[in-house]
């Protein structure tokens, strides 16, 4: 009877994962069910147009709109959960200590005394969330408190809802990116060697660095190109300058004193991203690097799902790893 009920037991349900760039939108649809394996239901990619996001916001939303509609058409996906991210450019995160007694509704209060005075705008033009760590320290309970304009948020929400989708979450992009590197962590021995991680993502308007230990953020930096100098500089070359200024720059990150890598004999490097840049980045990085540098799979997370993927994605993949780890977080919820 037991194993007639397992096999009547319905699907897990499953989330959708959308990463939102400049360079173009990337979905992946996820299920897991309990004590089971990722499975990978759906994916596919949405390229934009010059303007389309700019810096996270979102500046041609019908276009966007109808272009997300046809490509969960057309991926075949199940769901209409969704899980979206904002950019880091959208959003100030700060650490606050708080009396390891005070109640919740103190530590709100606090909390909102402590961002009319981190930024200069109404608290109704901004969202607030907060969470209290387990750890207490000499100064007090920690808090991290996370403040985002309500417009990138909003734009998100309005998305989805124009394409027909019922948003479960909005995240942060980074925390979402860090949740689906430890998730790899757990599936590849190959990380077990590693103390601490270091997340490089490239994208079509600069890059963001993240450190890790133990599944904690330990740093977070972000690097911007640099305006095109010559109008009639060629793609190669601009594309040649764009890699050696984000290899210089990662380079000096990851080495500086206070960098968790650079007393890490154990550490890795992990690159993830899009465009025709982070091949190059990746290989200019293993030539500066005592460390181990890998391109990102998060593919591997779903090795046992029904669903082939071509062999020449070895790099497509790599772009992937932020809307894993939104879906995977939709998952949890």
């Amino acid at each position: 009877m037991n194993k007639l009920a397992s096999w009547w037991r319905p699907d897990a349900p499953s989330v959708l994962g959308l990463d939102l760039q400049a360079s173009g939108v990337r979905l992946v649809e996820l299920s897991r069910p309990t004590h089971g394996e990722f499975q990978l239901r759906a994916c596919g990619s949405l390229p934009c147009e010059p303007g389309w996001v700019v810096q996270g916001h979102i500046h041609a939303f019908d276009e966007l709109a109808q272009g997300l509609r046809q490509l969960v058409q057309d991926c075949k996906a199940a769901s209409r959960d969704v899980v979206m991210g904002v950019p880091a450019s959208c959003v100030m995160t700060r650490t606050l200590y708080v009396d390891a007694r005070a109640s919740d509704s103190e530590v709100s209060r606090e909390v909102s005394v402590a961002v009319q005075r981190w930024v200069d705008q109404p608290l109704d033009e901004l969202l607030v969330d907060h969470c209290r760590l387990d750890e207490v320290e000499a100064a007090g309970q920690k808090v991290v408190v996370v403040v985002s304009r309500r417009d990138p948020v909003h734009d998100r929400l309005g998305l989805a809802e124009a394409a027909g989708l019922r948003t479960v979450s909005v995240d942060l992009e980074a925390q979402a990116s860090g949740l689906a590197l430890m998730a790899l962590t757990q599936v590849d021995p190959r990380w077990h060697a590693h103390d601490t991680l270091a997340l490089l993502e490239v994208e079509a308007e600069g890059a963001h660095l993240q450190w890790m230990a133990a599944g904690e953020l330990l740093h977070e930096a972000d690097f911007s190109f640099a305006p095109l100098r010559e109008v009639r500089a060629t793609q190669g070359v601009e594309q040649a300058r764009q890699v050696s200024a984000l290899v210089d720059w990662a380079t000096t990150q990851l080495h500086a004193p206070w960098s968790p890598t650079a007393e890490s004999p154990a550490a890795a490097l992990v690159v993830a991203g899009t465009g025709p840049l982070l091949t190059e980045v990746a290989h200019g990085l293993q030539r500066r690097c005592p460390w181990t540098v890998h391109l990102a799979d998060p593919f591997e997370l779903a090795a046992s799902a029904d669903f082939s993927l071509p062999a020449t994605w070895t790099h497509q993949a790599a772009g992937y790893l932020r809307a894993f780890g939104l879906a995977i977080n939709g998952t949890l919820q």
